[in-house]
């Protein structure tokens, strides 16, 4: 079995700035890391090999700082990483990512799956994965809570779904990409001797002319989503405190709410 599995470095914990007019920026001294979502990925997909055998493979879209997300997931367990990168790539969006994600796979080879995080804690937009799906040709899958059984033989596998009210329990065609809720599983650590193997790894980076990108697709140039306005979410007006005795409060609470027509 071959899986793939995307990771992305964010901010551990989103620290960003408003720059007038309308653009975002990290503040001074920012930690970066692997996102939260994309290390159950990981996992899962490690899992998954040693079930059933083969490799995982990690990709990466991002500058050389991403190297490190890499290296992590080759100290776990992966057997290849690959880093996405070229100037052309800066400024992207979903939309470009996806693209230059399964341009990456395709060079790759043959998959059987694809594992992503359900999305980006800097971002949050959760297109990734299904863009990435349909770019592929592949079953799409989200929320993605168990994998019970895989048919590598009958190109199916069987999971569940999380959903708001309950779990899903789907058979689907593989190939397949999976996007990976928190709690599927809980991330293994790295041993010393996977550290110290992985540091001794060079990851390659592919460019746009290593996967034979469209230039008009990749970054700032193939981008789709604009943002039009950045502002800080307006003040919150204080509320209005209550006094009196216990029965007195109680009473002017619900002279309040019935006034407002809550009940």
């Amino acid at each position: 079995m071959r899986s793939i599995v995307c990771v992305k470095r964010v901010p551990e914990t989103p620290t960003f700035e408003i720059v007038p007019p309308k653009d975002l920026r990290f503040r001074e001294g920012t930690n970066f890391a692997m996102n939260a979502f994309d290390e159950f990925a990981v996992e899962e997909a490690l899992q998954q090999k040693d079930k059933h055998g083969g490799e995982v493979v990690a990709l990466s879209l991002g500058p050389p700082e991403n190297e490190k997300i890499l290296k992590d997931c080759l100290a776990m367990g992966a057997t290849g990483a690959f880093r996405l990168w070229d100037p052309a790539f800066a400024g992207g969006d979903p939309f470009t990512t996806a693209y230059l994600l399964s341009l990456a796979i395709r060079k790759l080879g043959e998959f059987d799956l694809v594992f992503c995080g359900r999305e980006a804690i800097d971002g949050q937009s959760s297109l990734v994965g299904p863009l990435l799906a349909r770019a592929l040709g592949a079953t799409p899958i989200t929320c993605l809570a168990k994998i019970r059984e895989i048919d590598a033989a009958g190109r199916t596998i069987v999971l569940e779904r999380q959903l708001e009210g309950g779990r899903e329990i789907v058979r689907a065609k593989l190939p397949a990409v999976l996007c990976c809720i928190k709690d599927i599983n809980h991330p293994r650590y790295p041993s010393l001797l996977g550290i110290r193997k992985a540091a001794k790894i060079e990851v390659p980076a592919w460019g746009a002319a290593e996967l034979g990108a469209e230039p008009a697709r990749c970054g700032a140039a193939g981008a789709r989503l604009r943002v039009t306005e950045v502002a800080p979410p307006p003040s919150r007006v204080g509320g209005e405190m209550l006094q009196g005795d216990a029965e007195a409060v109680t009473d002017a609470l619900v002279e309040r709410i019935m006034g407002l027509k809550i009940l």
